[in-house]
């Protein structure tokens, strides 16, 4: 389905995509959620931000994938998503898992091109 969108409609593609969709789920997943857990609890905080972050991916396709199609997607974005709050731990600043987000989407959606 993004394919489908993408030839018809790129720049409004990249610009929810690239622009704002990354800052967004940033601040909810890595700043509210992530770090509200993390100096109490932040095997917690990884493991919920994380497992938040690959269960909105999976929301437009709940009716067309399979279960095992929605586990294997879910699976996928998991990794994206600890190395999205490790980032975030490591630069301690919400603007480097934004930059490394907006990153990893516009190769996503340039690829597709």
């Amino acid at each position: 389905s993004i394919l489908s969108m993408a030839e018809q409609q790129m720049p409004l593609i990249v610009v929810g995509t690239v622009l704002l969709v990354p800052p967004v789920e940033e601040i909810m997943f890595r700043g509210l959620v992530f770090g509200s857990l993390y100096n109490r609890r932040p095997v917690l905080a990884y493991i919920l931000s994380s497992v938040l972050f690959s269960s909105i991916h999976l929301l437009g396709y709940m009716q067309i994938y399979t279960p095992a199609e929605l586990l294997l997607a879910f699976i996928q974005y998991l990794p994206a998503g600890f190395v999205l709050a490790w980032t975030y731990v490591r630069a301690d600043t919400i603007f480097a898992p934004i930059l490394l987000h907006v990153l990893v989407n516009s190769v996503a959606i340039f690829s597709m091109r």
